[in-house]
This record gives C-alpha cells, structure tokens and sequence, in this order.
C-alpha cells in the first residue's frame, strides 16, 4: 500500500509499502521528526525516498546558500548523510548529475560560453533550441559516499529501516 498524502488522509496513520518525498525536506523545520514519522510508516520491508537540492550547487559560487527564502535548511552531501542515517539503519545515497548535452554544455560554459555567444549575439537562437532538446537521457543517476556527491545538482536517498 501506498501512502495518501492528499487532504483525505491527513493523519498518516496507515503503514505503507514506500514513501517518496521530493525536494521538500530543506522546506521543514522538522526533518528529523518526519524521517522518524517515515520510518514507522515504511517499517522493516518498505522503503522511503527523500530527494533535496545540493546547496553546493545550488548556491551561487562562495555563498553558504541559495537565495531561496522557503528553504529552512539547504544540505551539503555530508550533513544530508549525517541526517538520514541518525533515523534510518540502511541508507542508499545518490546524486543526480548533468550527463550527455548538459555536461558539455556545462564544459562549455567553463571555457567560457557565455562571452561568446553574447559576443556573437546568438544567445537567445541557441537557447530557444538548446532548451527544449534537453530530456531524461542528459541527467545520470550515481549512487556513491556523500564526498563523491559533492558535484551533484540533487541528492536522494533511498531509506530503509
């Protein structure tokens, strides 16, 4: 069984099969009490999974976060780590990451991209093709130890009690 967060079952109350909790944790203020509320709905056989922005990525370069005024807390790899293993035995961590015309893109944009296609007034042609060629195939899911995640746009967790 699935847990029904809609407004029709607001208590929580039934054990469920899994749980899936997107880019909503750095929201709350409790995030260790809901990942305690998580387990004991999953239980011993099922499984929760909790994504969250990396703030490393996601703030701009030298700042400690993002300019998100709804974001309570914003996570580094370690400290999201450090959180779903203080409430879950078994803990699967995961960052997602530009792959294929993204990562190139973002090479690109190292070597300076940016001046060019301003210089070259292409800006908007490029990215008014660019945009909406982008699908599933130019992200990658890798699972490793939070120091390896450091680089990832968003981390998830795959929780089991």
């Amino acid at each position: 069984m699935a847990c029904d967060s809609s407004a029709r079952s607001s208590s929580f109350a039934e054990p469920c099969d899994a749980i899936v909790f997107l880019q909503t944790i750095e929201h709350v203020a409790n995030p260790g009490e809901i990942l305690d509320r998580f387990r004991s709905l999953v239980g011993s056989g099922g499984v929760a999974f909790v994504s969250t922005p990396n703030v490393l990525t996601l703030a701009p370069p030298g700042a400690e976060r993002s300019a998100n005024p709804w974001h309570v807390h914003e996570y580094r790899p370690e400290e999201f780590a450090a959180l779903c293993r203080a409430h879950f035995a078994d803990v699967e961590l995961y960052g997602l990451f530009h792959a294929r015309k993204l990562a190139l893109h973002g090479a690109a944009l190292r070597l300076g991209w940016d001046a060019v296609h301003a210089r070259l007034g292409v800006t908007k042609p490029f990215y008014d093709r660019f945009t909406p060629a982008i699908d599933v195939r130019d992200f990658v899911l890798r699972r490793g130890a939070a120091r390896d995640l450091r680089g990832a746009l968003d981390l998830v967790a795959v929780l089991r009690a």
